[in-house]
Formats: C-alpha cells, sequence, structure tokens
C-alpha cells in the first residue's frame, strides 16, 4: 500500500494537471450525495465533457496546423477525413477544420438524442417524458456546475500541456487527429453504461460509483498516455 502511494503522489508530482482531472471526475460524487443527482445528471455531465473537450480538440488541431510546414503538410485518410494539403496552412485548416466540427457536432447531436430517449421512455405503461429534466433551475444549475468544472480540467491541461510545454511542436498531424478518439472512447463507453446498464442493476447507486470510479481511473491513464513524452 505504501509503495502503490509514493507511485501516486509521483505519477501526480509529474502530472498535476491529473489532479485536476481527478478533482473535476468528483463533482458527479458531490451531485449524488449532495444535490440528489440520480442517472440522467450524470450521464448528462458526461456529454457535456464530450463537447467541452471537442471544443479543445479543435483549438489543438489549428495550432497543429499552424504549426506545421506546408512542404510536410502529410496526405492523410482517417476516416471521415481526407486530408489534402493546400497551398498553405491556412488554405489546409480551412478545408479540415470544418469536418473535424461536423463530426464532433454529428457525435455529439445523436448521443444526446440517445441520452434523452433513454432517460424519458418508460415502458410499463410505455411513454415519453420530460420529467428527468427536473426543474429549469435545477437543469441550468446542473449544466453551469458540468461546463466550469470540465472547463477548467479541459483548459488548464490545455494551457500547462499543449502551450506551456509547447506539445503542439513536437506532435504530428497525424497523431493530432487520432488523439481524441481514446478519450472520447472513454466517454461515450460512460454514457452508454450510466444511461442504459446503470439503470439496471440491482443498486443503482452502486452502479454509478462503480461508473464514477473506473472512468476516473481510465480518464487519468489515458490523459497520462496522451501527455507522456
Amino acid at each position: 500500500l505504501i509503495k502503490l502511494l509514493k507511485k501516486l503522489i509521483i505519477l501526480f508530482w509529474n502530472y498535476p494537471s491529473s489532479i485536476v482531472l481527478v478533482v473535476t471526475n468528483a463533482v458527479p460524487l458531490v451531485g449524488v450525495f449532495f444535490l440528489d443527482w440520480e442517472v440522467f445528471e450524470i450521464v448528462y455531465l458526461y456529454w457535456l465533457e464530450v463537447v467541452v473537450y471537442s471544443f479543445f480538440s479543435i483549438e489543438k488541431l489549428k495550432r497543429v496546423i499552424a504549426h506545421t510546414p506546408p512542404e510536410q503538410m502529410p496526405h492523410i485518410r482517417i476516416i471521415p477525413f481526407v486530408i489534402r494539403p493546400g497551398r498553405s496552412n491556412e488554405e489546409t485548416m480551412r478545408r479540415l477544420v470544418p469536418d473535424f466540427i461536423g463530426t464532433f457536432r454529428l457525435v455529439a447531436i445523436s448521443t444526446l438524442i440517445i441520452i434523452v430517449l433513454s432517460s424519458g421512455i418508460s415502458l410499463e405503461p410505455f411513454r415519453f417524458s420530460f420529467a428527468f429534466l427536473g426543474t429549469p433551475l435545477d437543469f441550468l444549475i446542473t449544466t453551469l456546475i458540468a461546463l466550469a468544472s470540465y472547463s477548467v480540467s479541459h483548459g488548464f491541461s490545455y494551457v500547462r500541456n499543449f502551450i506551456g510545454k509547447e506539445e503542439y511542436r513536437r506532435i504530428t498531424l497525424r497523431k493530432q487527429l487520432k488523439a481524441p478518439l481514446d478519450r472520447l472512447g472513454i466517454m461515450w463507453v460512460a454514457i452508454f453504461f450510466g444511461g442504459f446498464v446503470g439503470p439496471n442493476f440491482g443498486d443503482p447507486m452502486a452502479a454509478l460509483l462503480f461508473l464514477v470510479v473506473v472512468k476516473t481511473a481510465t480518464d487519468v491513464y489515458a490523459h497520462i498516455k496522451e501527455h507522456v513524452k
């Protein structure tokens, strides 16, 4: 146990942005124990994280393109992206970034529809209701808490690691396009588990706690893997 604690201390010392990540991932626990959050609020939080992470991924992509010499701009095919280098970085950015934004927008909207349907449909009897949203004030508070916490977490990592440590100068365009896949995959699995598996557990509270712990651990692992030299 002492060896494990030492390793964790070294880990967080080398990657202080991981501390912010852990604190942010603890926000759902605060909601569950003190704000009476249920499955929808947790899954909605994770959906908002997808939105925030997508924003910073686009900013990273823009900076990598801007610092890639035109003669080193590769021809890349990563479904659904086909990068045909332009005669300048600005031309390449105009070609790629809208596709990148459009893909994130499509994924975010389709995921939100799934969340709403899974939260609002009742099978016995079959009906649909928006009661899971709670009052407008509760919904607004949940949204603001999520946006603030995830913006701080991903913003801190962006400023400290990507800009401060100049990661954008070392990462290739191909790697930057693939970078979001691991992190977004974790978020989508968390959304699916929380929205579909969690409510069907014998103890929904235990399922939510398990979800938060597993997501936090995998988030930290993916975060360190993304920023390791």
